[in-house]
């Protein structure tokens, strides 16, 4: 008996794993770009606050507020001009604590501290100590006169609101924010992840984390070029530019490394699918007529 057209048989029923597999999986639908999309925001807002963790935490912190200090107060100078009168009134012994002559930050020192640290030693104590004062009580720390006061919406004032967020609270408040948005990027990642299928998973992966790494990368790029041509020429401008310009540089490095891995995620993509179609594995299931025969040839 010939057999029916192919008209007749219908369509031709899926041979391979592969096939069946790809069979079974549902076609994409347009609502699946909201989830890199969604991803992408929950990531930038995750790097902005681990980023804000990172400059407030004491130990950065410390760091950041020493680079604005040794701006606005001058230690080296201070202690150049000062460190005579300074080691004659430690040696004179009527007090056991000492203030800076000649400094505007309220740094005490103590006699031993005074007749046995080097002019090196005494300037990294001086600068310690004021950037510990300048966590503790804000930017008010560097005002010499007491009468500072910047507009909210100058470029100065933008200044000293990007530095002023190196505080105690400030870190307490990221650590708390970056806990939440990990878990909100972790679930968004892995609907993305359930919502495609094959190598299209890792594009669209990276595709949201990149994206969402992206406008920060270009707006703190922005903003480091911006606060260092802005901000005035006094020195409490040049330091609170110091600190920001430090400020800054911690989400841009961080931005740029979410950015990249974001691009390398995406591009395991088109890597992998190019060599699964290279190097083509068809995990075939055996006939059943075809196992009995073998399993008879091993047994005789």
């Amino acid at each position: 008996m010939s057999e029916p057209p192919d008209f007749v048989k219908g369509p031709s029923e899926p041979t391979s794993v592969r096939e069946r597999l790809d069979a079974a999986r549902p076609r994409h639908e347009p609502s699946h770009a909201l989830y890199p999309i969604v991803l992408g925001v929950f990531v930038f807002f995750l790097v902005l606050a681990v980023s804000a963790r990172q400059a407030a935490a004491p130990e950065n912190a410390e760091k950041l507020l020493e680079a604005g200090v040794e701006t606005i107060a001058g230690p080296d100078l201070v202690l150049l001009e000062n460190s005579r009168q300074l080691r004659e009134a430690a040696e004179a012994g009527t007090f056991p604590v000492l203030p800076v002559p000649g400094y505007p930050l309220p740094v005490y020192l103590s006699r031993e501290e005074v007749l046995t640290l080097s002019d090196e030693g005494l300037r990294q104590l001086v600068l310690q100590r004021s950037a510990a004062l300048v966590y503790t009580r804000g930017l008010e720390a560097f005002d010499r006169t007491g009468r500072q006061s910047l507009g909210t919406f100058s470029s100065q004032g933008v200044l000293e609101l990007a530095a002023g967020q190196i505080s105690d609270s400030a870190y307490d408040r990221a650590s708390l924010v970056s806990a939440i948005l990990a878990f909100l990027v972790a679930g968004a990642a892995a609907a993305v992840v359930l919502r495609q299928t094959g190598f299209a998973r890792l594009r669209a992966l990276g595709f949201g984390v990149a994206g969402g790494a992206l406008p920060g990368l270009l707006l703190f790029v922005a903003f480091r070029l911006w606060a260092s041509a802005w901000g005035g020429g006094d020195d409490f401008a040049r330091g609170l530019r110091a600190i920001a310009n430090a400020l800054v540089d911690i989400p841009l490095r961080n931005y740029g490394v979410v950015f990249a891995l974001g691009l390398a995620i995406a591009a395991l993509s088109p890597a992998l699918a190019f060599v699964a179609r290279r190097f083509p594995v068809e995990a075939e299931a055996a006939p059943v007529g075809t196992a009995a025969t073998d399993a008879d040839e091993d047994s005789s």
